[in-house]
């Protein structure tokens, strides 16, 4: 049994008996046999899948194995080629995107001579509702304090914001009043009521 070396090996060989010598000489190459380095991809961040978030972007990373070069490496976001960084050293890949409202999907593809990996993940964005506060308005009067002799007064409102008139409470002198009537728009409601002024009790 030879031990070869990787590469080129000389074998020398001699024979000698009573009627001379002779030598031969020959090559032995040896070529160990390769073993395959198929690539790996795993997205590490975010960690689950399906990941739900508030943030219209984000940032994604993933961990890889038997990848040199970013030519290597295609990521894609609901379809589209997305722009990402490839760290050699560290077997890293990383990338921010934006996000669409609802599901997005993202894909990492990476291959070598040996194979082809990838890795995919679902990132769900709930865009965040906007509660803007009520704003009331009144159309009349439309001065504060308003100067009137006795008798009834029309009083005509608007509350943006709000979209059912449950959501409306009217007082009059601290005291609730339900005898008023609304009409739901489409920016807000609409209230009006009639009051009766009392020279005894002007205000209201």
């Amino acid at each position: 049994t030879l031990q070869l070396n990787e590469g080129q090996n000389t074998v020398n060989i001699k024979v000698t008996n009573n009627c001379g010598t002779t030598k031969e000489d020959f090559s032995v190459v040896f070529k160990p046999a390769r073993v395959p380095a198929p690539p790996t991809v795993e997205i590490t961040s975010p960690s689950a899948n399906p990941h739900t978030t508030n943030n219209s972007s984000i940032s994604v990373s993933a961990a890889t194995t038997n990848i040199n070069t970013m030519n290597q490496v295609s990521v894609t976001v609901n379809g589209t080629p997305a722009n990402f960084m490839f760290d050699a050293a560290a077997n890293t890949i990383t990338f921010n995107t934006g996000l669409q409202e609802g599901s997005n999907n993202v894909t990492i593809v990476v291959v070598n001579a040996d194979g082809t990996a990838d890795d995919q993940t679902e990132i769900v964005y709930n865009k965040p509702v906007v509660v803007k506060p009520p704003i009331v308005s009144f159309t009349d009067p439309n001065v504060s304090p308003m100067q009137i002799a006795a008798g009834s007064y029309t009083i005509n409102g608007f509350v943006e914001h709000i979209d059912a008139p449950s959501q409306l409470q009217i007082l009059v002198n601290q005291q609730p009043y339900t005898a008023h009537t609304t009409s739901v728009q489409p920016t807000g409601v609409a209230f009006q009521l009639n009051v009766t002024v009392n020279p005894a009790n002007p205000s209201y």
